[in-house]
């Protein structure tokens, strides 16, 4: 049998670099090849002896064609379950469990991210297989049969998750019913058209578009270039931003769905959308956070503790990475399916009363403290330095004065900015889904979904 190894440790002479920067006070490096790849690297011992590697491509729903929702989530399935021209996939997976690296595809709203972890001596490896991905994966039918099948099988625990179709139904809800936001059923895949169609998306998108790798990790800045240079610096030079189609716009008016659905009896889901028009800066985000983070401790002081009508009330802000002004807060809880209803209007109000109240001196400290303490947290986390720094440092410069202010940025905040940023809850047109099980009897005017 012939001996198990990498057939891509050699792609040719190093690629060139065109532009090298010194961050000195974050120590960053920014690296520009010639070819157009950019890379930026962070040394740490946060994570002995590890490395984490990540890239997103600058792409959203706004790229996705408007009968193709999902196909981002397929193209990601597609690109890592294919052989490469030289090595089968089964060889493929044998050898990350050897090198011990973890790859991984996600989609957040339609913004593909690869990103890949192990121990610091296979960052070599873990580069050599990147770069044979992007450049020399092999398509045809059956992997694309098999990618197919795993996106059936996202398809599917999607809409048997509360949760999950429940966010899905809500921005959906959000963005005006924009098709892009859902998941297509598989079957709208399965022509003769669909792996053209999911390929060509693949190549415009991922494998030729713009590339910007983040690097942080217990290795050195010049070793961690090099082994940059030999693999994804020899790359073909990278092609511009596809041109995206019509943007993703925020709701004009206020709407609310209630659905019978296929998920588990024991309790109903819901969640409100309000859309944020602050600026998207450090110290508006902060505020933003402090008002979040007001909003769900009036939740569990009175929803959760002095009602029990919800275990684990939530709240959560989202920015959309490549469009900054689509942005929203969510309220997110569960409920028994009988009062759903009741407890989220209850909730709606409840958050309109923290806008008009604001926020107490004392709360303020009080809930100041936490804040404090996670942000001086993520100065110390390999995980937050990668994904808000280190990833972006080149396509998104800001964020590097957002890193030097991250940890004070919280001393800087006042309860008048908290009060400010909480009228978001005074919104007069938050999106409120709602979604119960089938399994339980309903209401009469419950059972079909019903935008009011």
């Amino acid at each position: 049998e012939e001996e198990l190894k990498f057939r891509y440790e050699d792609f040719g002479p190093a690629g060139k670099i065109s532009q090298r920067d010194r961050i000195e006070d974050l120590d960053l490096s920014l690296v520009s090849f010639e070819n157009g790849v950019r890379l930026n690297v962070r040394p740490s011992t946060f994570e002995p002896e590890r490395f984490r590697l990540r890239v997103v491509f600058p792409v959203n729903l706004s790229h996705v064609p408007v009968d193709r929702g999902g196909i981002a989530e397929l193209a990601g399935q597609l690109l890592l379950n294919s052989n490469l021209r030289k090595q089968k996939l089964t060889e493929l997976t044998r050898l990350m469990r050897l090198h011990g690296i973890n790859p991984a595809f996600g989609v957040n709203h339609g913004t593909p991210a690869f990103t890949v972890s192990g121990p610091s001596t296979e960052l070599p490896f873990a580069l050599e297989f990147l770069t044979a991905l992007l450049s020399d994966l092999d398509f045809d039918d059956e992997f694309y049969k098999v990618a197919l099948g795993r996106y059936g099988g996202l398809f599917q625990s999607t809409m048997t998750s509360a949760s999950g179709l429940g966010l899905r139904e809500a921005l959906s809800s959000f963005a005006g019913g924009d098709p892009r936001t859902l998941l297509s059923h598989p079957r709208s895949f399965a022509n003769s058209d669909s792996l053209s169609d999911t390929v060509n998306w693949l190549r415009k998108n991922i494998l030729d578009g713009p590339l910007e790798v983040g690097l942080v990790g217990d290795f050195t800045a010049d070793d961690a270039i090099a082994r940059a240079a030999a693999t994804i610096g020899t790359l073909k030079r990278r092609k511009a931003a596809p041109k995206p189609g019509a943007p993703l716009t925020l709701p004009k008016k206020a709407s609310r769905q209630e659905g019978v659905v296929d998920i588990p009896a024991s309790a109903s889901f819901s969640v409100a959308l309000w859309p944020v028009t602050s600026p998207d800066d450090p110290k508006h985000n902060a505020a933003l956070g402090l008002a979040s983070d007001l909003l769900r401790d009036r939740l569990l002081a009175i929803v959760r503790e002095a009602v029990g009508a919800s275990y684990s009330p939530t709240t959560q802000i989202y920015r959309d990475l490549v469009q900054r002004d689509f942005a929203f807060i969510g309220m997110i809880s569960t409920f028994d399916p009988p009062i759903a209803r009741q407890y989220t209007e209850a909730s709606v109000r409840l958050a309109a009363r923290v806008a008009e109240r604001g926020v107490s001196a004392a709360d303020f400290d009080r809930l100041r403290e936490p804040a404090r303490t996670r942000f001086a947290q993520d100065m110390r986390n390999n995980s937050w330095w990668l994904n808000n720094v280190v990833s972006l440092a080149q396509s998104r410069p800001e964020v590097l004065d957002e890193a030097r202010h991250h940890e004070k940025i919280i001393d800087e905040i006042t309860a008048e900015d908290v009060n400010e940023a909480a009228q978001v809850f005074k919104s007069p047109n938050p999106t409120v889904v709602i979604l119960r099980p089938k399994s339980v009897k309903q209401p009469p005017d419950a059972a079909p979904p019903a935008k009011k």
